[in-house]
């Protein structure tokens, strides 16, 4: 089966949305092998194939497009999972049906593994059976009061003051949800990363994290090698606590198989719950206001 994603210009986890479409498809259609065509872009500057495999399915990479007008077309808009996406995608809905389909693509990231280097990279850490996890995304997620307006393009965002606070309200989240004391931290910025965990660290936490190569000209912060680190590690813990949300937090929750659940900072009733309730409320105007100019 022929899987192009050269259509997607947004993040890994929007790829792995179409890609786990069609792993799901597979076991209806008793699929066996994929040809995957994919390009790096400006959110996700790595490719699925040099880093990761799924389970009974050959994955085989190819260097140039196929045409073929009947191959299912994801692009950064339609690849959201939901039962409209999976009945327009769905060629074979004669024989398949769109519900079980639905559920399965849930279900068909527990399929996806690392390879064999990244997950060599992943034991060094050497994770305890038991353990939570902190997710702190900045980039694209993270407005400040000037832009704000301007700025709020999704509905998961934070303002930059806000996050800079995390580091000293971290532990009293955490153990509002967990007495748990292993934890994984991961991070897209790395000043705010080595605070939480020295902050941590003062309460006795027992941390592990990747030790990520930080870029801070580029927009991703990361690599993609630390970033898929991050993002499997993540999908191992009981519970994944996030700063923003979105799509990171949720692909890991797929990822285990629905056993790691996710709790949002972000909406905490908190002093800060009035921002929330304001981004929030520009965003749908913003939205509203696109679809009103639309007709």
């Amino acid at each position: 089966m022929l899987i192009d994603l050269s259509r997607i210009k947004s993040g890994f986890s929007d790829k792995l949305r179409a890609i786990t479409f069609f792993i799901a498809l597979s076991k209806f259609k008793k699929i066996k092998y994929f040809q995957i065509y994919e390009k790096k872009n400006y959110q996700c500057p790595f490719k699925f194939v040099d880093f990761c495999k799924v389970k009974k399915i050959k994955i085989y990479k190819i260097k140039k497009n196929i045409i073929d007008k009947n191959k299912i077309i994801f692009t950064s808009y339609n690849s959201e999972i939901n039962q409209k996406n999976c009945h327009s995608a769905n060629k074979y809905s004669s024989t398949v049906n769109n519900k079980e389909l639905l559920i399965e693509w849930k279900n068909s990231y527990k399929k996806i593994y690392p390879n064999n280097f990244l997950q060599k990279k992943i034991d060094k850490i050497n994770l305890p059976k038991n353990f939570i996890s902190v997710h702190i995304r900045s980039t694209d997620r993270v407005l400040n009061v000037k832009n704000m307006i301007r700025d709020i393009q999704l509905k998961d965002m934070i303002l930059d003051f806000q996050l800079r606070k995390f580091s000293e309200v971290v532990v009293n989240f955490l153990r509002k949800y967990s007495k748990c004391k292993n934890i994984y931290i991961s991070s897209d910025q790395e000043k705010l990363k080595y605070e939480v965990i020295k902050q941590l660290q003062k309460e006795n936490y027992n941390t592990f994290f990747n030790k990520c190569e930080f870029k801070n000209t580029n927009y991703r912060k990361t690599n993609g090698k630390d970033f898929l680190i991050d993002l499997f590690c993540l999908s191992k813990s009981k519970i994944v606590f996030s700063t923003v949300g979105g799509g990171v937090s949720y692909t890991a929750h797929l990822l285990s198989g629905g056993k790691s659940s996710v709790v949002n900072w972000l909406d905490e009733f908190n002093r800060y719950y009035a921002l929330r309730v304001i981004v929030l409320s520009i965003y749908y105007l913003k939205k509203f206001k696109k679809r009103l100019l639309s007709f």
